[in-house]
């Protein structure tokens, strides 16, 4: 069992680019077997609300919040062979950021969950632009898209890419979460079809197991 106070080392070192020491604290998480969705949700999502949070409110500098942010990227990159499987599901998603949206580290860490559960993943990252998210449907067909935003002004910008997916695939799923909605929001994905708001890591599991 990991204590709060490790959490909070953990934080910190994010905070003072110490990779070392994020590497050992997620070290010490596998050493303890726990699950990597775990490890995604419990550790390296809520340390990063913390950190986008501290930065909002001006409390650390960008350099701080992007030095945080590759290194849990380095992170997720040590850890993809852990979560990918040879038992495949013969499905494919399509995973992005909006307009302007440039924290992919979130949706990063949904298409490893596609990834355990034996999707073929698709990740454009960060900033995409609709007429090419719409292009790249055409040429890929998914069965499904995923798209994260995580500050709550870009909301507008989300709003205009799912017009335009229900313009074009009116009854393809769309999945939508991220930290633009810890205040709210989410009343506005319910104007458009098939598209589902996820809260957390394990609703996405939830969602892939059905």
């Amino acid at each position: 069992m990991i204590s709060s106070s490790e959490n909070s080392k953990f934080l910190n070192s994010l905070i003072t680019g110490n990779r070392l020491k994020c590497f050992e604290y997620i070290g010490n998480l596998l050493s303890n077997n726990v699950a990597v969705e775990d490890i995604y949700e419990d550790h390296i999502r809520k340390a990063l609300y913390d950190i986008g949070e501290m930065w909002e409110y001006g409390k650390i500098s960008v350099a701080s919040e992007h030095l945080a942010t590759m290194i849990v990227e380095a992170i997720l990159n040590e850890l993809y062979l852990k979560v990918i499987t040879d038992n495949k599901v013969n499905k494919k998603v399509i995973a992005a950021c909006g307009e302007n949206e440039f924290h992919q580290v979130g949706i990063k860490m949904v298409t490893h969950i596609f990834e355990m559960s034996g999707w073929d993943t698709f990740l454009l990252g960060a900033n995409v632009r609709t007429t090419d998210l719409i292009n790249f449907i055409s040429d890929v067909k998914p069965d499904l898209i995923a798209i994260s935003v995580s500050m709550d002004f870009y909301l507008p910008n989300l709003e205009n890419m799912l017009e335009s997916i229900r313009d074009k695939f009116s009854d393809l799923p769309v999945m939508v979460g991220g930290q633009a909605f810890r205040h709210g929001g989410q009343d506005i994905l319910m104007e458009y079809k098939n598209v589902s708001y996820v809260s957390d890591l394990y609703r996405v599991e939830q969602i892939l197991k059905k």
